[in-house]
């Protein structure tokens, strides 16, 4: 059948992509500000090629996905960006993890050892941020054990590289972003880059609640990196439930087709 004949089949999404990069570039530009970057979160919508070039039309340099099946078809399309895996990875995908990523989340001294063995024999090289748990109760250290869980990232040096640290929130448990616990998070940073004996190049903050908090001048000044889906694909935050100005909402909708109308007692 010629393309032009070619029925639509339901249910569809038809997903707006110059508002989504206006939404990039706004967000961009608004962290630059502060001295925050970006990681343009992308699994919100399976991480379609066509909107995370969306993502890097607006600036976005690093894709964050929880899947590195979506990572992997992202980069098959030539989406040249760096890529990062924001959920803790399991041990047996820790060698597509070295293949696929440029970044991942880790927060596990086992896990951390065996991705410096596979990073040292490929020869590529892996940035880890390490998660601490403020409360949230997702993954990560406990934040009130940090200069102990310091002291055990001391040894790993090469390849694989302690490159920052990080927490989520408003996930799991629903613990939102605050004044308090992300100091208490830059206070688990500072442990870290103690027990390296250098500074770390990432804080990250959290996703868009952070940015909220961003906004209304209350995110500690150690964080410069916020891991952004909801704002990018929505221009809203559930976090505090509210719509983001200056971002469009109008980015996406879902049509479908009426097969049945009745009025019934």
């Amino acid at each position: 059948m010629p393309l032009e004949q070619k029925k639509t089949k339901y249910p569809l999404l038809r997903v707006k992509l110059d508002n989504i990069r206006k939404n990039a570039g706004s967000l961009v530009a608004e962290c630059a500000r502060h001295g925050v970057n970006v990681w343009g979160v992308s699994k919100g919508i399976s991480a379609f090629p066509e909107v995370a070039r969306a993502f890097a039309s607006g600036g976005i340099k690093i894709i964050a996905d929880s899947r590195l099946d979506n990572i992997r078809r992202m980069r098959e399309a030539g989406v040249a960006l760096e890529y990062a895996l924001i959920r803790i990875p399991m041990r047996s995908e820790l060698e597509e993890l070295a293949e696929l990523c440029d970044y991942t989340l880790i927060s596990d001294i086992g896990t951390l050892e065996a991705l410096a063995e596979i990073c040292e024999k490929s020869g590529r090289e892996v940035k880890c941020v390490v998660m601490f748990d403020m409360g949230d109760l997702r993954e990560g250290f406990w934040f009130k054990e940090a200069e102990r869980t310091a002291a055990g990232l001391a040894k790993f040096t090469g390849k694989m590289k302690i490159a920052g640290v990080g927490a989520n929130f408003a996930c799991a448990s629903g613990v939102l972003p605050s004044a308090r616990n992300l100091t208490e998070l830059a206070a688990c940073g500072a442990a870290v880059e103690a027990a390296l004996g250098r500074p770390l190049a990432i804080y990250s903050g959290g996703g868009t609640g952070s940015f909220v908090m961003m906004r209304r001048g209350s995110l500690p000044g150690a964080f410069n990196n916020l891991r952004l889906g909801e704002a990018l694909l929505l221009g809203r935050d559930t976090s505090f439930g509210m719509l983001l100005d200056g971002l469009s909402q109008d980015t996406m909708r879902i049509e479908a087709e009426l097969v049945e109308v009745r009025t019934k007692p």
